[in-house]
């Protein structure tokens, strides 16, 4: 029997022994995890404001253009066709927004479970993996290698957010940029639906209320015009933003725990050779 393999073993079991009887608690750590799903969940909402913001200001052009010329068809038809593309888009990238939420929501619980079980499932598993290593028995190597690797959820979030927070500094800023650029389009003002007190006077109300028409009516024209005058600024703007977030989800939920599980898969396979 391999001397090192004895070795190797009993430090498992006292490791095992450990972390089950006093369960170390490394808040500094789990932090780090918790911080970077936060902040991904918050970057999230905030890019999904922004569009949803984008979404009611065409919603109501393209419904005041129709209350605005009621007789001028092919005028509302067009209008229709200029900002329905935009409204199209909004929806695409608000829908994927709204799944990364769900998914980043869906990872924080995970992980708040895998640290609550993390110091049931590791212990068992060392002690497996203690007992396979001891015999020289592969198969019960594999389900203790397949034991930790559940119990290293836990730490599987930390090293995803190290690494996430290296590779995602580039594509964060152009983030940050891109939602500057859609924030501009993406304020819609409460007063449009807010009409003005009636004074005393009947002739003062009437011409109160006809001032505000011709104001909100003044306020409409100009946000199409600036929506008209940028309407491919805002298509190629979603675009990227849908591209940057999908990078990011993809590096962050699939291609980091991918290579993660490979190096530590490799590194419980050079141990057990060794």
């Amino acid at each position: 029997m391999n001397y090192k393999n004895k070795i190797i073993s009993a430090f498992l079991i006292l490791i095992a022994g450990l972390v089950f009887m006093f369960k170390p608690n490394i808040p500094s750590i789990d932090n780090i995890a918790k911080n970077f799903i936060e902040n991904n969940i918050k970057e999230s909402l905030f890019s999904y404001a922004i569009i949803r913001g984008i979404n009611a200001g065409v919603s109501i052009l393209k419904h005041s253009a129709l209350e605005m010329e009621p007789a001028g068809v092919g005028v509302s038809v067009g209008v229709g066709e200029i900002l329905d593309p935009v409204d199209d888009l909004t929806e695409r990238v608000s829908e994927l927004l709204f799944i990364s939420v769900l998914v980043y929501g869906a990872l924080e619980a995970i992980f708040n479970i895998s640290v609550e079980l993390f110091y049931f499932i590791f212990p068992f598993g060392a002690l497996i993996l203690a007992l396979g290593m001891f015999f020289g028995k592969k198969k019960i190597i594999n389900i203790a290698v397949f034991i930790l690797l559940i119990s290293f959820i836990r730490f599987f979030f930390v090293f995803v957010a190290f690494g996430g927070n290296v590779i995602n500094g580039y594509i964060q800023k152009e983030i940050n940029t891109t939602q500057n650029t859609l924030k501009i389009f993406s304020d819609t003002k409460d007063s449009a639906f807010t009409i003005p007190e009636s004074s005393d006077s009947i002739w003062d109300s009437l011409k109160d209320k006809f001032d505000f028409a011709q104001n909100q009516l003044k306020e409409i024209k100009e946000k199409f015009i600036l929506f008209l005058d940028n309407a491919s600024k805002i298509v190629d703007s979603l675009i990227k933003l849908a591209y940057l977030y999908f990078g990011m989800f993809f590096i962050n939920i699939v291609l980091i725990p991918l290579l993660i599980y490979l190096m530590f898969k490799k590194t419980l396979k050079v141990l057990y050779e060794s």
